[in-house]
């Protein structure tokens, strides 16, 4: 049987001797940049936490605070919403386990940029420009991930509470959710005509919406080409370019965050807000048993992967353990995952996309994980043996001397091209944790902490 626990030590001593930039940060990239890892900083502090590494992490945060700009990430000089949550969320993680006044200090340092950079009249905002000095009246439900991290630690930090309740509200009354009780990417916080025009014109190009709207603070202004598609992007992104309706993460954040909300005060809106959504998923975006990526208002779907599915099920999970054990929530669920099942390779793993040719390392830890989740609430042991074996299969089939690649092919063969990624590997951990605690009798819904720990964001 394979030793968990020297696996995770393995993956760790890689960390702190090969996935390192110059400066002794957690490297985003492999081999290492100057790029670090702190806006996805929760994919790796918490794991590093379990296994006693406080040091190590102690560290890294110190190192963070000369890589980041007044306590935020920054990215091609925009301070990006959905690029600060993990940020954040890892500090907190760390602050709850030692207390530490240093942290704390950080902690709130952070909190209040975000509220001098990203919010304003109680919403939070897509991002903030640095260099234009300038604040897009935009928000994304992409930025439910910062309103979760608020509400899950309002408890150390009491005033968090209101922040993120107000904003929650203000985005319950947004257009695109009364017109079609799910979400559109953008929206603008002032603008009822910018609304009506971006819900209701429709334009179907994928890698358009996507550059315009998701990847906007992707593009480096380092040559003058560069600087004018900047600009372009950059006030496209500011103008109603069309209906487009992106499941992960600009949907599932907000609900992830809505269900913290919920199980923070009991209100029935919450409820009533979740299982609309819910059920608008299914109607729209659940075809042929899986759940498809992009959503247009003429009823077209597209993109379906194992990303959308697995986050679907532990949007069922968790509503149904925290907001309201209704079976059909559990049926659903049993739903999308008896449909991968059928994808599953013979050696246990899953593709990336349905009938695909190769997988995607987060996938197999992360379906694993939801399949365990399912296993758990149904009684039916066939999901927990099914995960149990896709997650001991990618730990075969991903390894490599340098760490565990991002895809494989269906024959378990390393792709062509393909990297290890220390985000990933650090996600990795999590699973490995999921089945150490599994082998304990440790259930995932009856232990707040170890619930927490296998969260996707």
């Amino acid at each position: 049987m394979l030793n968990l626990k020297k696996v995770a030590a393995e993956i760790i001593q890689r960390f702190k001797t090969k996935y390192l930039t110059q400066e002794g940060m957690i490297a985003r990239s492999y081999p290492c940049t100057t790029e670090n890892i702190y806006a996805d900083f929760d994919d790796v502090l918490p794991f590093f936490l379990y296994f006693g590494e406080d040091e190590f992490v102690r560290k890294q945060i110190e190192l963070s605070t000369s890589a980041t700009f007044n306590h935020l990430t920054v990215f091609n000089d925009k301070v990006v919403s959905w690029r600060n949550d993990e940020y954040l969320g890892a500090l907190c993680c760390y602050y709850r386990k030692h207390h530490d006044p240093e942290i704390r200090k950080i902690i709130e340092g952070c909190f209040t940029s975000i509220e001098k950079y990203l919010m304003q009249d109680g919403h939070v905002f897509m991002f903030y420009d640095l260099r234009r000095n300038r604040l897009p009246k935009l928000y994304s439900m992409w930025t439910g991930g910062l309103l979760e991290v608020f509400l899950e630690n309002s408890d150390l930090f009491s005033e968090w509470k209101s922040k993120g309740l107000r904003a929650i509200d203000l985005w319950l009354e947004n257009y695109s959710f009364q017109k079609y009780s799910i979400f559109v990417f953008k929206s603008h916080a002032y603008s009822r005509l910018f609304n009506l025009i971006n819900c209701n014109f429709h334009f179907h190009n994928l890698n358009f919406h996507r550059i315009v709207n998701s990847q906007f603070y992707y593009i480096r202004r380092t040559k003058l080409r560069n600087t004018l598609i900047e600009a372009i992007v950059y006030y496209l992104l500011q103008l109603p370019t069309g209906s487009y309706f992106q499941f992960m993460k600009a949907n599932t954040n907000f609900i992830f965050a809505l269900i913290g909300a919920y199980r923070l005060t009991g209100e029935e809106r919450y409820r009533k807000a979740i299982e609309k959504w819910i059920n608008t998923v299914r109607e729209k975006l659940f075809r042929d048993g899986m759940i498809y990526g992009i959503w247009y208002p003429n009823g077209n779907a597209t993109d379906p992967t194992l990303t959308e599915s697995f986050a679907m099920i532990d949007v069922l999970c968790d509503t149904y353990s925290f907001v309201s054990k209704k079976p059909e929530f559990l049926d659903f669920a049993k739903e999308i995952a008896d449909t991968w099942l059928l994808q599953q390779w013979p050696n246990g793993m899953f593709p990336f996309v349905p009938g695909g040719v190769h997988d995607h390392l987060d996938n197999q830890t992360d379906f694993s994980v939801a399949l365990c989740r399912l296993s758990e609430l149904t009684g039916e042991e066939i999901y927990r043996e099914v995960g149990r074996r896709c997650f001991f299969s990618t730990l075969k089939y991903h390894q490599t001397e340098e760490g565990y690649v991002t895809s494989v092919t269906k024959d378990g063969k390393v792709l062509p091209g393909t990297v290890v990624d220390p985000k990933y590997n650090g996600l990795l951990l999590k699973g490995i944790i999921n089945w150490i605690e599994e082998g304990k009798g440790a259930k995932i819904y009856e232990t707040p902490d170890l619930h927490d720990l296998l969260k996707d964001r």
